[in-house]
């Protein structure tokens, strides 16, 4: 009979999905000092996983339901703690707030679809993230900015995005988006 070791550092998420904290990608080498100084994200303390967390929203919306969304740990000397990305009627966007090396400020906010699209895709051939910032964008295919999944996900130049790609909004969602807000 095998003993389980204290040292397996195995966990589970919310959607009852075990993961191994050694297989995710640390989000530090996915936004380099070298590239953005203004992140710099504590090393070794956050980690972004593929796929098997549900939706903070998953139980108002049929279209988050399920547990395929990816999702990001933070290690700390208490253990691993699943972060929530942060939903926001002001914002359109998931963000996620990491703690940053930086002296002037000591969070870094980003958008929770870049740390997916950087940590699952590649740049274009022989391009850096870095010249890949201006020109390229992880678009939404379902043009729902809260399906963060990876199958959702695709990275295409911005003048594709804003032109051929992105659906015209029905004037009902128009209308019902400015309702939400209190604009009407």
């Amino acid at each position: 009979m095998n003993q389980p070791s204290l040292f397996d550092m195995h966990n589970q998420t919310k959607a009852g999905i075990v993961f191994d904290p050694k297989e995710g990608i640390e989000i530090s080498k996915l936004f380099p000092t070298s590239e953005t100084r203004e992140l710099n994200i504590i090393p070794d303390k956050y980690y972004i996983y593929p796929t098997g967390e549900t939706h903070p929203f998953a139980d108002m919306a049929d279209n988050l339901k399920g547990n395929d969304f990816p999702f990001i740990t933070s290690k700390s000397d208490r253990g691993i703690k699943i972060l929530k990305p942060m939903l926001s009627i002001h914002f359109d966007y998931p963000m996620i707030t990491l703690q940053s090396l930086n002296e002037d400020n000591n969070t870094a906010c980003i958008l929770f679809h870049k740390i997916v699209g950087r940590a699952f895709f590649k740049p274009p051939e022989g391009l850096t993230w870095q010249e890949c910032e201006r020109k390229y964008v992880f678009h939404h295919k379902d043009n729902k900015t809260w399906n963060y999944r990876i199958s959702n996900l695709e990275h295409i130049p911005q003048k594709q995005n804003i032109t051929g790609k992105r659906k015209k909004a029905a004037r009902e969602d128009v209308f019902e988006q400015a309702k939400i807000r209190g604009l009407v």
